[in-house]
């Protein structure tokens, strides 16, 4: 399993809580998750209408995430980034940026400026699939969870994990 950091946006954490995956993420990152103040605002102001997001407090009382702000040098560089991005994207690109961590996100907009910025990334499909890979999860189980987040909105670029070859 990687050692390095992980910078998690909304929609990539919410997947795993949704699809009540927090276990993957619990047993991967382990004290090496990161959410900014920013991602765990757009969370919290989903918790009424989906009470799964709330899992997002244990995994931070457990320290399995990290809460983060955002530093005046990784301010300025976020702001510009508000023109393209969300804030919960923009937060963790910034932080990336000075940290050297791996982003967290689906957003094909913030990938974009990952690989602008050369700062590694990876979204739901690549957690998975890297689960996978380092025999946490199996295929099937994995294939399992893509439904569930499927199921519950997200738009997935695959149907299973099992059809990557």
């Amino acid at each position: 399993m990687p050692d390095k950091k992980l910078i998690f946006d909304a929609t990539v954490l919410s997947n795993f809580l949704i699809a009540n995956a927090g276990s993957v993420l619990v047993e991967r990152y382990a004290c090496r998750g990161i959410i900014s103040w920013e991602v765990y605002d757009e969370l919290s102001a989903g918790f009424r209408k989906e009470p799964a997001l709330r899992q997002v407090e244990k995994l931070l009382s457990e320290k399995t995430l990290s809460l983060l702000t955002l530093s005046k040098k990784e301010h300025d560089f976020y702001i510009p980034l508000l023109d393209s991005l969300g804030k919960g994207e923009a937060s963790g690109i910034a932080i990336a940026r000075y940290s050297g961590h791996i982003v967290a996100t689906d957003d094909k907009a913030a990938r974009r400026k990952c690989e602008i910025y050369k700062i590694p990334c990876t979204g739901t499909i690549g957690i998975l699939m890297a689960a996978c890979q380092d025999g946490q999860l199996s295929v099937d189980k994995a294939d399992h969870f893509l439904l569930e987040m499927i199921k519950a909105g997200f738009y997935s670029p695959v149907r299973k994990i099992s059809a990557i070859g």
